[in-house]
């Protein structure tokens, strides 16, 4: 007779959490039914996907509420249906918890460029839109821009399909500008890699401004 204890996955483990590339110190819970000193903890990227090292044998867990804290940067995964494992390290294959609702990981797009209150005019062209991605998962863009500020919609194309790479990009060829002159323009950079379009992941440029020409 094998007497051992259980353990839960408590965090994350509810709807709507998003962990971005790059971040630190996500805290991960568990409860443990019985002293599980040492547990090995993974993360997964589908629900029957593989499992990813966390940390192994990391110890010092008691019978009741248990955390660990991720302090390394979240790797570069881009998913909706992340997971967390937390195992015994004594018998990893038979006293396991898997949470059971999913978690995001996402790349991060951050847009520099048009600068706050930025003017751009009307019609002209070779306009720069410029952007930085943390992450080699998004391998291709579309730009928008809404003309109501962050609350969109975001239904004028500037551009669709651009190859990106990890760092900074730049699209240096928007014109003529259409017209549409507003106070509170805000440019989306969505990714759109293997040409699916991705609305989970996607940044947003500072509010600039499309102003009218006199000739």
């Amino acid at each position: 007779i094998k007497f051992v204890g259980s353990l839960d996955v408590t965090s994350p483990e509810s709807a709507g959490i998003v962990w971005n590339v790059g971040e630190t110190n996500k805290v991960i819970s568990w409860d443990s039914n019985g002293t599980i000193t040492n547990v090995n903890i993974y993360y997964r990227t589908s629900a029957g996907g593989s499992d990813n090292t966390i940390v192994l044998n990391d110890g010092s867990h008691v019978n009741g509420g248990n955390s660990y804290t991720w302090t390394s940067a979240v790797p570069d995964e881009k998913t909706e249906t992340a997971y967390i494992k937390v195992a015994d390290a004594a018998h990893p294959t038979d006293i396991y918890s898997v949470s059971t609702v999913p978690f995001s990981i996402r790349p991060v797009i951050t847009v520099t460029v048009p600068a706050l209150d930025q003017n751009i005019e009307v019609g002209t062209s070779n306009n720069t839109v410029t952007w930085s991605i943390n992450s080699a998962k998004v391998t291709k863009t579309d730009i928008y821009y809404s003309t109501n500020g962050q609350a969109g919609p975001f239904n004028q194309l500037i551009s669709s399909g651009i190859n990106t790479t990890p760092g900074s990009n730049s699209y240096a060829t928007w014109g003529p500008v259409a017209d549409t002159l507003g106070g509170d323009i805000v440019i989306k950079v969505r990714d759109k890699s293997s040409d699916v379009i991705n609305d989970n992941v996607f940044g947003l440029s500072p509010s600039f401004d499309i102003i009218g020409k006199i000739t």
